[in-house]
């Protein structure tokens, strides 16, 4: 076992490629489109290699100006190659899929171990909402894996040369007064930003921008920050704190923008992205870019849109249902977090940039507070706009869980408890909703709903398989989330 393990750390990219491939493969063959904008998604691709004109986005001969180009050309190419079909129009949302979980193993690796990257690589694939949009002819999967490798290609020279000045016992307050993104690093990045503006608009540069410049500018201002004297209060330590910060607010602004090479990242998002729009706009009158961005950003954002409203605990509450089954752990998992960022901002405020796990565990928390925020103020809402925040929560639920099976005991006894029941009742509740929806109209899927005997059979696992050996519990919800999301 201690062999097959030491070859799977060793050879961890195949692993994860192959075993996501397998995952991402099942359930490609001869379904059709199910969703209402996947055939029109389609049909703009097929219009687009008919018509030889990969510019303008065309409709039933009407403009389409609610998505940008990137996954139609991603689409229309697909169909040049393996012909025009549902497969093939859902072939580019897998294989982001792929470079998602590919993108996390890395990033977990170098923030923690090995383990932690391939556990949030399976997390990632592993949840309902991923399951669905990655078999799916729409961008969301696409920007997922946009935003994810920009935000690693920006934060990755701070952890790789903290990983290394470590060695020389190096703080990590000082790496990161002294580090910065490299040029190549930057235009890369920018690079992937501008594919992201071309996929969904302007969310795609800003979302991972957001980041990856609060949580920079956050660990400067509190390497800034001097250590509080032990008699100090709570909320003594708490208003000295915050003082220092605002104090050192605006030039640690200044520095974050030149040590993550902000004018040279952008530049390189406008050079992707800004030929398309300009071109759009001129063989439309501007029409699309007047459409595009006053209707479908500003128009979305200030009002609902095609009834898709609701309140500001929307999209937890459905992150809920999205990051099933991983998601009955996850409001333990951030709970853990907040709390040793708690502990160590209390016990000394430079632990929080000192300690690489804590550093990690703060960009992570701080990725998804951004996504999920960002859009829970705006007015339309719906489940898979805060997708991107997915990689966070497989990372902060890898990480936590590894961290929790090496305890002797269970860590928050009754927190697992109702984790573990969560799992069991959204296997009846999967069963349920599947023999409802044949019931109303959906034939012949009455033999699916045995896919929530997976949930049930991995929670009585859970609970009496991982008693001896805690362990299992996370090769368990592994298992489990992967069977649940080919099934």
């Amino acid at each position: 076992m201690n062999r097959f393990n030491s070859f799977i750390t060793r050879h961890s990219q195949i692993f994860v490629s192959v075993v996501a491939i397998v995952v991402l493969a099942s359930g490609f063959i001869g379904i059709p489109f199910w969703d209402e904008d996947e055939p029109r998604f389609a049909a703009i691709a097929q219009t687009m290699v008919e018509t030889g004109n990969w510019t303008v986005p065309i409709f039933n001969g009407d403009l389409a100006v609610d998505k940008p180009v990137l996954m139609h050309w991603c689409m229309a190419a697909c169909f040049s190659i393996f012909g025009t079909n549902e497969l093939a129009a859902r072939l580019p949302a897998a294989i982001a899929a792929l470079l998602t979980s590919l993108a996390l193993l890395r990033f977990g690796t170098r923030c923690f171990n090995s383990s932690t990257g391939i556990v949030a690589a399976f997390a990632y694939l592993g949840c309902l909402l991923v399951a669905i949009e990655s078999h799916a002819a729409t961008p969301d999967s696409i920007l997922v894996a946009l935003a994810t490798w920009a935000t690693l290609l920006l934060v990755e020279p701070f952890l790789q040369d903290r990983r290394k000045t470590e060695q020389h016992n190096e703080s990590s307050a000082h790496l990161i007064a002294k580090s910065s993104v490299g040029t190549w690093h930057a235009i890369l990045a920018g690079g992937l930003l501008g594919l992201g503006v071309l996929c969904k608009g302007p969310i795609g540069y800003i979302g991972p921008l957001a980041v990856v410049l609060s949580w920079v500018w956050l660990a400067k201002c509190l390497t800034a920050v001097k250590e509080q004297k032990s008699g100090e209060s709570f909320k003594e330590q708490l208003l000295s704190t915050t003082r220092q910060v605002l104090q050192n607010g605006i030039p640690a602004a200044f520095r974050t923008l030149h040590q993550t090479r902000f004018l040279i990242v952008t530049a390189a998002a406008i050079l992707i992205a800004a030929p398309w729009y300009i071109s759009v706009g001129i063989q439309t009158d501007w029409e699309w870019t007047k459409g595009f961005f006053f209707v479908h950003n500003v128009g979305r954002f200030v009002a609902p849109m095609e009834k898709h409203s609701g309140g500001f605990l929307f999209h937890p509450l459905t992150m809920l249902i999205g990051f099933y089954p991983w998601s009955c752990f996850l409001p333990l998992a951030i709970f853990a977090a907040l709390y040793r960022l708690w502990k160590a901002w209390r016990n000394e405020q430079k632990t929080l940039v000192e300690n690489s796990h804590v550093l990690a565990l703060s960009l992570i928390l701080l990725w998804m507070g951004v996504w999920i925020g960002g859009f829970s103020i705006a007015a339309t809402k719906l489940p898979n706009y805060i997708m991107p925040a997915y990689p966070a929560a497989s990372l902060l639920v890898a990480a936590l869980a590894l961290e929790a099976v090496k305890r002797k005991t269970w860590l928050y006894p009754g927190w697992m408890s109702i984790g573990v029941a969560g799992i069991a009742f959204g296997g009846i509740a999967t069963s349920a909703t599947i023999l409802i929806a044949s019931f109303y109209g959906l034939t012949g899927s009455e033999p699916a709903a045995v896919i929530g005997l997976v949930p049930l059979a991995g929670a009585v696992w859970l609970v009496w398989g991982s008693r001896e050996r805690p362990a299992y519990a996370v090769s368990t919800m592994v298992v489990l989330g992967l069977l649940y999301s080919a099934l």
